[in-house]
């Protein structure tokens, strides 16, 4: 009884282990990136300097880049939280992270913004290709790794290592994700 125990324990663990990512893609429509724009255009120029926006001339320029969905830890699962964290960039070149979150009503709404060195950042990483998703655990952005699929495993990339002060440095499972949680 107690192998057959163990037997199902491990398997478990392999699914979870394994289980990869429900996608929740979001279709950048011009009524989203109109919205993100209408948001900056109106606002003062300090406002648009946290953004990184040095000219207004970038505004006519502004485009979107994919959309990472973004989740949280439930229940020791990955639950989506109808939010995405879009790339905005002025002629091909990073600003910022833009939160847009999907409302009761079925509009997509602004819910943020900022991070212009995570905007670079994931606009420069090498497997930006393969980014499905995004876990927020503690940070205040609501990303603290990025979930890659590499060799059709779902792969968490640490954002940002405190200690060492770089960008996309260790790679973790989601049994690693959570055992490091429980710690």
């Amino acid at each position: 009884m107690k192998k057959l125990m163990l037997i199902i324990m491990i398997m478990s663990a392999v699914i979870v282990a394994n289980a990869q990512i429900e996608k929740n893609e979001l279709k950048l429509t011009p009524e989203i990136t109109e919205m993100v724009v209408a948001r900056l255009q109106n606002k003062p120029d300090e406002f648009l300097a946290t953004y990184s926006v040095t000219n207004r001339s970038q505004l006519m320029s502004l485009q979107l880049g994919k959309p990472i969905p973004m989740y949280v830890i439930e229940n020791e699962n990955l639950k989506f939280r109808e939010r995405w964290q879009v790339l905005v960039m002025s002629d091909g070149e990073p600003l910022f992270l833009a939160e847009v979150k999907l409302e009761d009503d079925g509009q997509y709404r602004w819910a943020g913004g900022g991070a212009a060195m995570m905007a670079e950042g994931i606009h420069n990483y090498e497997y930006k290709d393969l980014i499905i998703g995004c876990l927020g655990i503690k940070s205040s952005l609501g990303m603290d790794y990025l979930i890659i699929r590499k060799e059709n495993q779902d792969i968490f990339v640490q954002l940002y290592d405190y200690a060492t002060r770089e960008f996309f440095k260790y790679e973790y499972s989601f049994s690693e994700i959570m055992n490091l949680i429980k710690k």
